[in-house]
């Protein structure tokens, strides 16, 4: 049984930490339904893009982090609407300027590590 699965519906968690734990796309869905979860980090899974759009739908969350994950631009748009979010860890992914230039108009993420995929200047001039 893969470590998500009794995990997802607990309601007594808020701190959950399943980085290295080979979560795929399907484990990043079930754990978006968890809605008393406010910190969680997969890093260093494979959720890929469809995991994070699902993530990003959840309303709990308030620090994600998702760094090595196979995210590309399609995955780092779905957080552009996302209201709950305040600390984002996209770092180490395949996020390139359209996806950076999404997640500028998020005015809940108040941190954002994009380190290692591209440089952002603090005139919000995007370097690839």
């Amino acid at each position: 049984m893969k470590a998500h699965r009794p995990l997802a519906g607990n309601t007594s968690i808020t701190t959950l930490d399943l980085s290295d734990n080979t979560i795929e796309e399907d484990g990043a869905k079930a754990l978006a339904g968890n809605t008393s979860i406010t910190t969680l980090d997969l890093s260093r899974n494979t959720i890929g893009d469809e995991g994070a759009q699902a993530l990003a739908g959840n309303i709990s969350i308030t620090t994600l982090k998702l760094s090595r994950n196979g995210i590309g631009d399609k995955g780092a748009r779905a957080f552009a609407g996302n209201i709950s979010i305040t600390t984002l860890d996209l770092s180490d992914n395949y996020i390139g300027a359209e996806g950076a230039r999404a997640l500028a108009v998020n005015t809940s993420i108040t941190t954002l590590d994009l380190s290692v995929v591209m440089s952002v200047d603090i005139r919000g001039d995007l370097r690839g």
